[in-house]
């Protein structure tokens, strides 16, 4: 659920009249262009927006974070709203985040049951992480770039499409390090032994940005109501 306070406005013929805005949205592994739910929800969220700013909206679906930031790059997006990683990235092209989530997640770094090693240099261990545009994979990646690490210091790092793919493959013992959420990471331990080596900083779930040549500070104003 979206839990944003946006002030609607009177518009009247302000909004026909007012060139159109386009706000790109970037679903989350368990969302589906397809899902009647999904899309209805984001439509609702674009008009609260639309009425907000006294501007039409164009919504857009993505998929992957990596069209979305390329999109952004080139002037396709004026409004953003997506995971953390996506608006970390577009924030060199002019956006600002204005709103965030109230939901906060982070990824844990999980050993399994026969690995004692942790997650450092030349430690020569099999790391599973989910996909490399995910908001987990994304935070994996940080986590690893922050303490100096390259891919050499690792024996494989393997990024899957099904989230739940590392840690399936730290049970079976393909790997000795996996990537999950904080709350995967803790339900995982207690079920099948094994231990969390690093946790990362929460970051908000999802949130919302704006270019700022092209949204006016009065309309930000409006959208933080």
């Amino acid at each position: 659920m979206l839990r944003f306070a946006i002030l609607p406005l009177l518009l009247g013929s302000a909004l026909v009249q007012a060139d159109p805005l386009t706000l790109g949205v970037v679903l989350g592994q368990e969302e589906s262009f397809a899902d009647q739910d999904t899309s209805q929800r984001y439509r609702a969220f674009a008009k609260d927006i639309e009425k907000s700013v006294g501007q039409p909206v164009r919504l857009q679906f993505y998929k992957r974070g990596f069209t979305a930031i390329k999109h952004a790059k080139d002037g396709t997006l004026d409004i953003v709203f997506g995971p953390s990683q996506v608006i970390a990235n577009i924030g060199k092209f002019k956006f600002e985040p204005i709103l965030k989530s109230d939901e906060m997640t982070a990824a844990s770094f999980v050993a399994g049951p026969h690995y004692k090693g942790t997650l450092s240099a030349k430690s020569g261990a099999k790391l599973g992480v989910p996909d490399y545009e995910s908001l987990m994979g994304g935070i994996a990646r940080s986590e690893i770039n922050s303490r100096g690490l390259a891919k050499s210091d690792f024996a494989e790092i393997k990024f899957h499409r099904m989230p739940e793919a590392p840690l399936y493959g730290l049970k079976l013992g393909r790997y000795d390090l996996a990537v999950a959420s904080a709350e995967e990471a803790k339900t995982w331990t207690t079920a099948n032994g094994g231990r969390i080596v690093s946790t990362s900083a929460s970051v908000p779930l999802r949130a919302l940005s704006v270019q700022t040549e092209k949204v006016s500070a009065n309309a930000q104003q409006k959208l933080v109501e």
